[in-house]
């Protein structure tokens, strides 16, 4: 039950204007929840009594540098750097107000990274390197006294210095809200 309530309120987060603001600047390049913008990843919380879940959305380029499929053993080590610094949440975020332990971490780097049972021909090859790639990572959370959860520092600006905005929406128990965080406001005020 809890687990699909928090996925309804994440998928719900995503399908409220999560980038209205944003559209304007970007000649409605966020139409829904696939949009791709360069700069610009997404974060959303969603808390119910101890259980906290957080899912994380990037264009590749952001994190990598690139969005076609690793090629050289540059990118790929690239890529399994950075799938290493996002699996360990405890460095990303700080709860303010009470202890959050890690339960399960999620991060998907599939889109660049080739399989080696593929059989791709040129044609295919060349509509990878042109795809616009994502990054993702779910992390699920237990906190202990969770109603004492104030806040959460985020430091993925500072470890991915091209994310320059990171458009936030959470909601906790009977609360919700909206945040765009940068490298000067890394905080999100949940009370």
């Amino acid at each position: 039950m809890m687990k699909r309530y928090l996925t309804t309120m994440i998928a719900m987060l995503f399908s409220v204007n999560l980038y209205a603001d944003n559209a304007k600047h970007n000649h409605d390049a966020y139409r829904d929840h696939d949009a791709h913008v360069h700069g610009i990843a997404a974060l959303t919380l969603a808390q119910e009594g101890q259980q906290l879940e957080i899912e994380f959305h990037s264009p590749a380029a952001n994190i990598v540098g690139f969005e076609h499929k690793a090629s050289t053993e540059k990118q790929k080590q690239t890529v399994e750097t950075v799938k290493a610094i996002l699996e360990k949440p405890r460095q990303l975020f700080i709860f303010n107000g009470t202890r959050c332990d890690i339960k399960k971490t999620r991060v998907d780097v599939s889109a660049l990274l080739e399989h080696h049972n593929d059989a791709h021909d040129k044609h295919a090859k060349d509509e990878h390197q042109e795809s616009h790639s994502e990054i993702t990572a779910h992390y699920q959370f237990s906190c202990l006294h969770s109603a004492k959860l104030t806040s959460v520092s985020v430091e993925l600006l500072e470890k991915f210095t091209a994310i320059e905005k990171l458009e936030t929406q959470w909601v906790a128990d009977s609360k919700q809200g909206a945040e765009t965080l940068n490298h000067n406001a890394k905080i999100i005020h949940l009370r």
